[in-house]
């Protein structure tokens, strides 16, 4: 049994490394420069200079994402580029509704008391859900 959560706790690490390195390299292969999102309209040659200095645009990939993984185990996110807020306020903003949407689908497919397939529970569910006008 420990040698078989071993195992499966040593293929999340690596499952988690690999998403890790997905969502790091969809930003760095998407085309254009990450710094002339960040310096917003028109931005001057110097602006593009800072920004990139700034944020660690000027180093090579493989310490960006040294530090980019040194950021996510210390409990650091960052913050959007777009909104300009912490990522943990964000994600904390719409945990409730997450967690609630998740509760929601998980009570949905409890069996029922005539020991029916959990699917029997949710698709009636479902369906009434998807008439429903919100």
């Amino acid at each position: 049994m420990i040698r078989f959560l071993g195992r499966r706790f040593v293929l999340l690490v690596l499952e988690l490394v690999a998403v890790s390195l997905g969502a790091f390299l969809i930003v760095h292969l998407a085309p254009g420069n990450p710094a002339v999102l960040m310096a917003g309209l028109h931005p001057t040659p110097a602006v593009l200079r800072a920004v990139t200095r700034e944020w660690g645009l000027d180093k090579p990939l493989t310490t960006q994402y040294l530090t980019y993984m040194g950021q996510l185990v210390h409990g650091r996110l960052g913050y959007s580029m777009m909104d300009h807020h912490s990522v943990a306020s964000l994600i904390a903003a719409a945990l409730p509704v997450t967690l609630t949407i998740g509760a929601g689908g998980t009570v949905g497919t409890f069996p029922t008391p005539f020991h029916q397939p959990p699917y029997v529970t949710a698709t009636p569910a479902g369906s009434a859900a998807s008439e429903m006008s919100f």
